[in-house]
């Protein structure tokens, strides 16, 4: 299985496979490697950060016609709120009983859901232990991690899901929700140099360097860049990490990067790590 996870070895990829067509911007994509496995993790000798991968292309028509759509009209304000980060999961090492499972603590449940500060996404979560072999509630290894008004741009939305696995793989899932959206935030930086800083010293500035984004630069090529670029960057951060043994835990991953400025049209890009689809 195709796993987040990392320790001293050698990481195998698939080829990449690039299309040629002249609608691939009109295509959604999924960014797909067999990446982080424990005991095989391969680094480039030359020290990049430069990995091929494989990647699958979906119409933008393919869609479940089944799903219901859902509209708001009037957005309540105390559902967009600050600093516009949201997580939660289960507690590593805390197994729960059929009295706390249903708890927002170990849920990450919000009642009536949270928008964007864009008002163009409105999103709920919500997570939930299974059951092992035995019929017993199990230790619940996923987390999630949504941070509206990403990389301190009012048009941006990261969205990501983690699925642990193995004797540590809660702590491993929590980190990487801790940590990863550190290196995409950063890696959109030196990608795209028109993103706002991390901060700005006065609100005049924060204004000034909303409208100067250049929303085109969110092409495909240039967000697969960013995603390779932070991942492999995570993947340090996990072998550095002294206290997680990553030998034989990880944990999967789907991203979600909305791009909802009014400026252009309405962008979502799908990375993922793992067998974890969205």
């Amino acid at each position: 299985m195709p796993l987040w996870r990392s320790s001293r070895g050698i990481l195998p990829v698939d080829d990449l496979g690039k299309t040629t067509s002249p609608i691939r911007e009109r295509r959604r994509t999924f960014f797909r490697s067999n990446s982080f496995k424990s005991g095989v993790l391969i680094k480039p000798s030359t020290g990049s950060c430069e990995v091929p991968l494989h990647r699958q292309e979906v119409d933008v028509d393919d869609s479940d016609d089944g799903e219901p759509v859902v509209v708001v009209d009037d957005v309540d304000d105390r559902s967009v709120r600050e600093p516009h980060v949201y997580v939660g999961g289960g507690i590593p090492g805390v197994a729960v009983d059929e009295f706390t499972i249903e708890q927002p603590k170990y849920t990450g449940h919000v009642v009536g859901g949270c928008h964007s500060v864009s008002r163009s996404i409105w999103w709920g979560a919500r997570t939930r232990a299974g059951n092992d072999s035995m019929g017993r509630r199990k230790e619940n290894q996923d987390s999630f991690c949504i941070r509206d008004r990403f990389a301190n741009c009012d048009g941006l939305t990261f969205m990501c899901v983690l699925d642990g696995h193995g004797a540590q793989g809660a702590y491993v899932s929590h980190f990487v929700r801790d940590h990863y959206h550190v290196h995409v935030a950063a890696a959109l930086r030196r990608h795209i140099p028109s993103l706002p800083p991390p901060s700005s010293s006065s609100p005049g500035d924060d204004v000034h360097h909303q409208e100067s984004v250049d929303f085109n630069m969110f092409t495909l090529d240039t967000i697969e860049d960013v995603f390779l670029d932070a991942s492999c960057r995570m993947t340090a951060a996990l072998e550095d990490e002294m206290h997680l043994d990553i030998s034989v835990s990880g944990t999967t991953a789907i991203a979600l990067l909305f791009v909802t400025s009014g400026h252009v049209q309405p962008k979502v890009f799908v990375a993922n790590v793992g067998d974890s689809r969205a």
